[in-house]
């Protein structure tokens, strides 16, 4: 994928916000940050090891009394990590570093007024990407597709009118890369990204 067309479609996002806060309907901005816990399936490695930041501003709009929804625009890390083991023998590094630019389109449900449930489709759009191990930086390994599409769902709780603290689990529903004709050890077939985050988002208006 052309590497101007994150950039485009990002700047299409924050034209729509910004038209959208114009508007004399109640609209909502937002930012947010926090932590997030990945893993990459089909790489054999097991747990959440790799601790990464997300970062990221939002606009969302009441449809009813129960339903919201919000549009985001997000930069975020994912991948895994293995870490050297010698006390067992084990002195193996490996480290895969995904920086993604990830445009969420969530439905809220508000099941009262401190908890709601949201849930939706995301798009990332893959900016950088590096793999490396003892040795250094990795090489002759599997690109990685530029677009990584994923399904939300998350926990919030609305801590104040403008605070909220949200749980967000995040999942590849098509490859992030696959092995093709390629022997790499870290790489058993399709390859899919796993994110357990923890956000605090603050509402602006």
């Amino acid at each position: 994928m052309n590497k101007k067309y994150p950039i485009i479609f990002i700047c299409f996002c924050l034209f729509v916000l910004n038209s959208l806060g114009q508007d004399e309907k109640p609209f909502s901005f937002f930012i947010q940050g926090g932590l997030n816990a990945s893993q990459v399936g089909g790489d054999g490695l097991q747990g959440f090891d790799k601790l990464n930041a997300a970062v990221g501003i939002g606009v969302s709009k009441e449809i009813s009394e129960k339903f919201d929804w919000q549009l985001e625009i997000d930069l975020l890390q994912k991948g895994s990590r293995k870490v050297a083991d010698p006390d067992n023998g084990d002195f193996t590094e490996y480290k895969m570093e995904l920086l993604y630019a990830q445009v969420p389109v969530l439905f809220e449900y508000k099941h009262n007024e401190k908890f709601s449930l949201l849930f939706g489709p995301g798009i990332g759009f893959l900016l950088s990407s590096e793999e490396t191990d003892l040795l250094g930086e990795v090489q002759n390994t599997p690109d990685f597709n530029s677009l990584d599409l994923s399904l939300i769902l998350s926990l919030k709780y609305s801590l104040s009118p403008r605070f909220g603290t949200e749980i967000r689990y995040d999942q590849s529903i098509l490859p992030i890369r696959t092995r093709g004709d390629l022997e790499v050890p870290l790489v058993l077939g399709s390859q899919f990204n796993t994110v357990l985050g923890l956000f605090l988002s603050y509402t602006i208006n």
